[in-house]
């Protein structure tokens, strides 16, 4: 009985992908009715705030039955409450507010990472993901691509990063990195 129970709670909200529910439930997100603020009035990225990105965008409402989850678009400043979505393989976290990245850690499944267009200063914090092999960080002030990059990376898209010593920054990926196969670093 309890397996039964656990395989309903696997299947998706009853927002469709795609539906004109799902878009403007989507468009609610936006609104910020509802959401958890910090001292400094940012949205935090709650349990519950998770739970609603879910439904709107039509994903599992159990945290674990998530294999991709989309967290773009929010204006979160910091990742955090992510710990129950062991499964996820993806994560887009593009057009937040982010400044480091940590609170990852335990997502050991972490295939794909979407942080571009965001407000990071370091590339710290992904070393804990073994699986991790694209990583886009774009349009963020990087400044370098020092500090912690994962062995298993293969493709790696920081372009509009403000490289200083880009050709140092580069000399380095070979060793941390031994299976990169693309490298954006343009503009």
């Amino acid at each position: 009985m309890q397996f039964l129970t656990s395989l309903s709670a696997c299947k998706p909200s009853s927002f469709g992908g795609g539906t004109s529910a799902s878009l403007s439930s989507d468009l609610d997100l936006q609104d910020g009715e509802g959401d958890e603020l910090d001292e400094n009035g940012a949205r935090i990225m709650s349990r519950r705030m998770v739970q609603r990105v879910c439904r709107a965008r039509g994903l599992y409402l159990t945290p674990s039955c998530n294999t991709a989850l989309y967290l773009q678009d929010l204006k979160f400043l910091r990742i955090e409450n992510l710990e129950d979505y062991t499964s996820c393989r993806v994560l887009h976290l593009s057009n937040n507010c982010l400044t480091s990245i940590q609170g990852l850690d335990h997502m050991t499944a972490l295939q794909a990472l979407y942080l571009q267009s965001n407000d990071l200063r370091s590339l710290s914090g992904l070393s804990a993901l073994p699986r991790l092999h694209t990583l886009h960080v774009s349009g963020n002030p990087l400044g370098s691509l020092a500090g912690g990059l994962p062995p298993s990376l293969r493709c790696l898209h920081a372009a509009n990063t403000g490289l200083r010593c880009p050709s140092s920054s580069l000399a380095l990926l070979p060793r941390c990195c031994p299976g990169l196969e693309l490298l954006d670093v343009s503009g």
